[in-house]
């Protein structure tokens, strides 16, 4: 269980140790055989296993290694083709990125010894938007497009000329919101009106792929 189990990532507890113990004695004709929470336990502490909290979480990917590679240089080679001649400030990516209104962290310095450590917050720990980044492999930062969580319009308030506000019941993109960007990011700026070839970098999440948006992008270009 141990190394294959680590390097597969899976979510293991009390429960599937027993499964497993349970397949394997079964496998082994084993007769009459009993595993309970007890023993469970103390196998854990035998082998010096404690439950965890999970710190990094990753999304699985059971493409072969070889099968990965050819992906990776296919796409490198195709993106060295498009922008072979594009100078790198025409050369553009955007992505979303989820934030939270009060991002306190969950530790803090208090007195050795103590056995509760508590901390105040704003209510808000939970509270998403969005902040939709557009730079140039330039090194250029574009207007941020800014999406409310649960608003119905956008607070009457003064916002940073180079900030875009706007609302949305899920705080996600949306393909209405995929033309507020183009609006206000992409043609604000102008580069797709003044330039003969430019290009557009995003990932394959749903709303980005929209055939509105791509005709909105194609007739910006």
């Amino acid at each position: 269980m141990g190394a294959k189990t680590k390097r597969e990532k899976i979510i293991v507890n009390y429960r599937s140790i027993k499964d497993q113990a349970t397949a394997i004695a079964n496998e082994q004709w084993v007769l009459d055989f009993q595993f309970t929470d007890r023993i469970a336990i103390n196998f854990c502490l035998r082998n010096k296993l404690t439950m965890r909290v999970v710190t990094h979480r990753a999304q699985q990917d059971n493409r072969p290694i070889a099968e990965r590679y050819e992906t990776i240089i296919d796409h490198l080679n195709g993106s060295m083709t498009v922008t072979s001649n594009i100078p790198a400030e025409d050369i553009l990516n955007m992505d979303e990125i989820p934030c939270y209104i009060d991002m306190i962290s969950n530790r803090t310095i208090d007195f050795k010894g103590e056995k509760s450590i508590e901390a105040a917050d704003t209510g808000h720990g939970k509270t998403r938007f969005t902040v939709v980044l557009t730079t140039t492999m330039g090194g250029e930062v574009l207007r941020v497009l800014i999406i409310l969580k649960g608003l119905k319009k956008v607070p009457k308030m003064q916002f940073p000329k180079n900030f875009a506000v706007t609302t949305a019941p899920g705080g996600s993109m949306r393909e209405d919101i995929m033309h507020k960007w183009i609006g206000e990011v992409i043609d604000k700026r102008g580069v797709f009106k003044r330039k003969k070839s430019c290009a557009l970098f995003m990932d394959s999440y749903g709303s980005h792929k929209k055939e509105s948006v791509l005709a909105g992008n194609e007739r910006s270009a």
